[in-house]
């Protein structure tokens, strides 16, 4: 049982590690089309364009930041996915942008950008049902809608303090220089949709998900 138990926990690890690839990618990608991101992309490229410092350093000092006040509020959020998380999405997201533009130059056609950008969406969907789907903790913006919830005592519902976080994410990386576009719509209302149906796709083909 304890080697079945293992071979599991390795397996969701790696289905973890896969999601956090595909994320960092999937930014990548909608970085590219500069036509939207995600909230929480959308105010670290804000942010890092101020400061002239990269995407992916930026958002590790603001994840460094997020996971100091959940330790604080509760650890049980925090998992080795959230370190994962922490360090990666953003670095991953910038090599792959930036060797797109090296392979292939930045798109200026329209409907490459929106190709670029429903791929972007879709692989958003797919890496964040991977991440979520392996349980070994929650990202650190993630969280941050557990704690405006519970900052609230509980007035809010969890959907509220998601919507109240995304629209300040947007609002201040649109003031400081973001991109605020279709794509920003398009990860706003497909997301949540594409993360249930991978889920639903993954525990079915994955038997070892909890």
């Amino acid at each position: 049982m304890d080697r079945i138990r293992k071979e599991n926990l390795i397996r969701r690890f790696a289905v973890m590690v896969f999601g956090i690839l595909f994320m960092g990618f999937g930014i990548a990608l909608a970085r590219v089309a500069k036509m939207g991101t995600d909230p929480y992309t959308c105010l670290n490229l804000g942010i890092s364009g101020v400061l002239n410092i990269s995407f992916g350093t930026w958002q590790l000092i603001l994840n460094l930041v997020l996971i100091a006040a959940v330790f604080f509020y509760d650890k049980s959020f925090i998992g080795i996915a959230t370190v994962v998380n922490m360090v990666g999405v953003g670095y991953v997201s910038d090599f792959f942008a930036g060797l797109y533009v090296k392979l292939f130059e930045a798109p200026s056609a329209i409907p490459l950008r929106l190709l670029l950008m429903a791929f972007a969406v879709v692989i958003s969907g797919l890496s964040c049902a991977m991440y979520l789907a392996a349980k070994l903790g929650t990202s650190p913006y993630d969280c941050v809608a557990f704690i405006i919830k519970g900052l609230s005592k509980d007035k809010l519902s969890f959907r509220v303090a998601r919507i109240i976080g995304d629209v300040t994410c947007v609002a201040v990386g649109f003031a400081l220089g973001s991109i605020v576009g279709i794509g920003t719509v398009a990860m706003a209302l497909l997301t949540g949709p594409l993360v249930q149906y991978f889920t639903k796709v993954f525990k079915r083909i994955w038997t070892f998900l909890p």
